[in-house]
């Protein structure tokens, strides 16, 4: 009985490994456009303080 469950878990593990290596390369993918987005926000944030608008500024979420 050990030799039919063998091969099941080893694709059981190839799926398992293959779909994680997808979600994280998705992931990396997604917070590097959060990371821009923060980025760009900040730069607005400055602009906005820079030209005495500071109450359109507001760290409430």
């Amino acid at each position: 009985m050990a030799s039919t469950s063998a091969p099941r878990s080893n694709a059981a593990y190839g799926r398992i490994k293959s779909a994680a290596s997808t979600l994280c390369s998705d992931n990396q993918t997604i917070l590097a456009e959060i990371r821009k987005t923060i980025i760009m926000m900040k730069e607005i944030a400055v602009d906005l303080e820079r030209d005495h608008e500071s109450e359109m500024v507001s760290s409430d979420a």
